[in-house]
């Protein structure tokens, strides 16, 4: 699916689990990774607990616990980033508020997980703008 999408950039969200996960992934494309509250032992708490980045000029905010945008949206750092990334809630999310794309992929893994669907996100970021879309697996 991955490659199919031309993706050149893996971003997870946390809730790695195994560090195994993060080199499966990096065989397909460079993996950019925050720890999840599961995330307690061996390589995957090294994990930072957010990062911010810029691709193409879109600055992207990503941790593992963000929350509903109109909680999350005044709580964020100045400047603002232009996408803000969490992973907690395993529900997939795109939203968009005052010039932020709010993002949370849902959870993809191996099998699903509280009854919710196995979903990724695909970020698509070009001439400093950025969209996104959640795909079923």
């Amino acid at each position: 699916m991955f490659q199919e999408a031309r993706v050149e950039q893996i971003l997870h969200a946390g809730d790695v689990g195994g560090f195994g996960v993060i080199v499966t992934l990096s065989r397909v494309a460079a993996v950019t990774a925050v720890r999840g509250n599961i995330d307690t032992s061996g390589q995957a708490m090294q994990l930072p607990d957010e990062i911010t980045f810029s691709v193409e000029g879109v600055d992207i905010y990503m941790t593992h616990i963000g929350m509903r945008p109109t909680l999350w949206l005044p709580r964020l750092r100045q400047p603002k980033p232009q996408v803000a990334i969490c992973g907690h809630s395993h529900i997939p999310l795109i939203d968009e508020m005052e010039g932020v794309l709010f993002l949370n992929p849902g959870a993809g893994g191996t099998q699903a997980r509280f009854g919710r669907p196995q979903t990724v996100a695909i970020l698509r970021v070009e001439a400093g703008a950025a969209k996104a879309e959640i795909v079923d697996l």
